[in-house]
């Protein structure tokens, strides 16, 4: 089994603490944008179209869903980043590529 450099752990760990902040801000965005108890009534005024309306309010919200999910898969790889079997396929047991994890 071939082992991740300190230096390439240290840069995983900063890739993916930039993702998070990237994440966390995007969240964030769109709640604060929503608190506005105006927003949905808004855009239904802006289309005059409640399905349209609606539409553009179900790809926001699987949007936060999308980065929910991707925030918590995140904030699991810096947890298991220093475990040694970090970088192996827990399907095949294959080292997994540096390149790999850096995507």
């Amino acid at each position: 089994m071939k082992y991740l450099t300190i230096e390439q752990r240290e840069s995983l760990v900063r890739d993916l603490q930039t993702r998070a902040s990237q994440l966390r801000q995007e969240i964030s965005q769109v709640l604060h944008q929503n608190d506005d108890t105006r927003h949905l009534a808004n855009r239904f005024l802006e289309s005059r179209n409640e399905a349209l309306a609606d539409l553009e309010e179900a790809i926001e919200i699987a949007s936060v869903q999308r980065d929910a999910n991707e925030l918590r898969d995140v904030l699991l790889a810096l947890q298991r980043i220093h475990e040694s079997e970090y970088g192996v396929c827990v399907s095949c047991g294959e080292d997994i590529p540096y390149a790999r994890l850096k995507a």
